[in-house]
């Protein structure tokens, strides 16, 4: 069994995993490509050293930045540390935003060939061109299967049935049947896009209260300059270009709110077309909605357990 928690930016990933995790024996295991890094941890958002006393947090703060980490390599250390976890009889929980690493990681979990771009395109252009209602009878004249295992109001698994048939002949729901179906349970945390806007702004803000300037200070101060261009966490750019005198605090601000907001709104849109959830929650996780959306969530988990 595997839990996946995802999401964009900001929408309260990490305080639902760790929840998670302490409610049902869980370990968490880090599938954000900027949080590998030890150097910026307040940028990145790293867990807090309480989050990590309370549970076991892996693949976090693991590299510096000399050292960059493919693709291949994380997936590598991730399949380690599942294993891992699941020889101590604990509950992974892999936890992040960049899609590029949950897609590479869970199609090597399960057996569905790569998408061509060209059926995909057409899918979603038939999906247009027919609407909802007529997509869904004759997804399910295609594919049977897709008749009790998708609801008619589901776009993003309408489609993604729709085009697995198109390319493999086979049913997506068949081709699910060779992993065991209770292998992945995937949840998605997808805000309202201002109330996820609002969260970039005000966090960013935080960052500065808690050290972000200094933290970027001293990077420019013990990195060789040639790696300075090649950081990518959010944020650091913009501090970057304050501290050289090139814009002033408030524009690397605003502009690191805006860079921000802008790669929520790609995360979006990616996990709404590219990852099939098994629960999607419509709303940013806060400390306040966060024990009634555990209470929710468990009884769904246990059955996957």
């Amino acid at each position: 069994m595997l839990l996946v928690v995802a999401g964009p930016t900001a929408s309260g990933k990490s305080l639902l995993a760790l929840s998670l995790a302490c409610t049902l024996g869980g370990e968490i295991v880090n599938a954000d490509s900027q949080q590998l890094y030890r150097d910026l941890p307040i940028l990145s958002a790293l867990p807090s050293v309480e989050d990590f006393q309370r549970i076991p947090h892996h693949l976090y703060g693991i590299f510096p930045f000399e050292e960059p980490c493919s693709v291949g390599k994380w997936c590598s250390l991730a399949e380690t540390c599942l294993s891992e976890i699941h020889q101590r009889q604990h509950l992974p929980i892999l936890v992040g935003g960049t899609g590029l690493y949950l897609k590479a990681f869970l199609e090597g979990l399960r057996s569905i060939p790569q998408i061509p771009p060209a059926v995909r395109q057409e899918v979603r252009e038939r999906f247009v061109f027919l609407g909802k209602a007529d997509f869904w009878q004759e997804l399910c004249t295609l594919d049977p299967l897709a008749a009790t295992h998708v609801r008619p109001t589901d776009t993003q698994r309408l489609q993604r049935a729709y085009e697995v048939m198109r390319a493999t002949g086979r049913s997506l729901f068949s081709w699910m049947q060779e992993t065991p179906q209770r292998s992945v349970c995937i949840v998605i945390i997808l805000p309202p896009r201002e109330d996820l806007y609002t969260a970039c702004n005000t966090r960013f803000a935080l960052f500065l209260e808690r050290g972000a300037l200094e933290e970027v200070r001293t990077i420019l101060h013990d990195l060789p300059p040639s790696l300075h261009a090649q950081i990518k966490t959010i944020g650091f750019q913009e501090l970057r270009q304050y501290l050289e005198g090139k814009i002033s605090l408030e524009e690397a601000v605003l502009l690191a709110q805006q860079h921000t907001r802008q790669y929520a709104k790609r995360q979006i849109t990616w996990f709404r077309h590219q990852l099939t959830a098994h629960h999607i929650i419509p709303y940013r996780i806060t400390a306040e909605c966060l024990p009634e959306t555990c209470t929710s969530l468990v009884p769904l988990l246990n059955e996957w357990v």
